[in-house]
């Protein structure tokens, strides 16, 4: 790599990373005090547009994981108290998104591939955080609380699965919408420099 090729990714993974961490620490503290529903998916399809502009910026490989590297720093000293959580969370997104960049290039189809999978991220984080963080039994936990809210509301008791889909279904809106947006700002992006 060419001396102004490392400035260029020294540039990228600082800007858009830094840009990533201070939303992670500010909107995403806000958002999740305010109890948001999809706070998680928002922010992952907001740091995808940053991912896959920052790697428009610099097409090298792992710009991408530097500006998630750059974001857990930034995040680190954000709003709230240290959590692991969202900083690990952060760490995955960079890498789901530098392995699709990697296999597939920069193109329309990457863009939104890596904003759908980032999107999805959340998901399977929810479930693995929440068994390292509290074990098994808060599974159990989180289907009475369902039920009850289901008998509260006149619902079926095993209308758990309704709200799984519709979870689901806002993570894949989420990563669809965010998905359009960061291909959106990349072809621009392209265009520009």
């Amino acid at each position: 790599m060419k001396y102004s090729e490392r400035i260029k990714f020294a540039v990228s993974a600082a800007v858009f990373g830094s840009a990533w961490g201070a939303l992670e620490a500010f909107m995403g503290s806000y958002l999740h005090m305010l109890n948001i529903p999809f706070r998680g998916a928002i922010m992952a399809g907001i740091a995808c547009v940053l991912m896959s502009s920052g790697r428009a910026f610099a097409p090298y490989k792992f710009v991408t994981l530097s500006a998630a590297s750059v974001a857990c720093l930034i995040k680190l000293v954000g709003i709230g108290a240290f959590k692991l959580g969202p900083m690990a969370g952060i760490l995955i997104e960079g890498i789901i998104a530098e392995i699709v960049f990697l296999l597939f290039g920069l193109n329309s189809f990457s863009v939104f591939t890596a904003s759908f999978a980032v999107c999805f991220e959340g998901i399977p984080h929810f479930f693995i955080t929440s068994w390292i963080m509290y074990g098994g039994g808060i599974f159990e936990t989180y289907l009475i609380v369902i039920e009850k809210t289901a008998s509260v509301l006149g619902l079926p008791k095993d209308s758990y699965m309704a709200v799984l889909f519709l979870w689901i279904a806002g993570h894949a809106a989420a990563g669809f919408f965010f998905g359009k947006v960061s291909s959106a700002s990349v072809k621009k992006l392209k265009n520009e420099i």
